[in-house]
């Protein structure tokens, strides 16, 4: 379930992401940054899409995506 939207090339998130919002913010700074690199090397926007709606599914149950 994707719980953000793409809106004017910005992402709009509803309130159901505030609990992966907090469970990002606890993540150890090694987790997310090794989270946000994966989404950084994605060569086609449709895949960085992809990889952070699998970020955020993840982190709103409390789990850390492996990419």
């Amino acid at each position: 379930m994707v719980w953000f939207s793409s809106v004017g090339g910005g992402l709009v998130f509803d309130r159901r992401s505030q609990q992966a919002r907090s469970n990002w913010d606890s993540f150890p700074p090694s987790a997310r940054k090794q989270m946000l690199w994966w989404i950084v090397c994605a060569a086609r926007d449709a895949t960085r899409a992809g990889r952070i709606a699998h970020i955020v599914n993840n982190a709103a149950i409390g789990e850390r995506a492996r990419g």
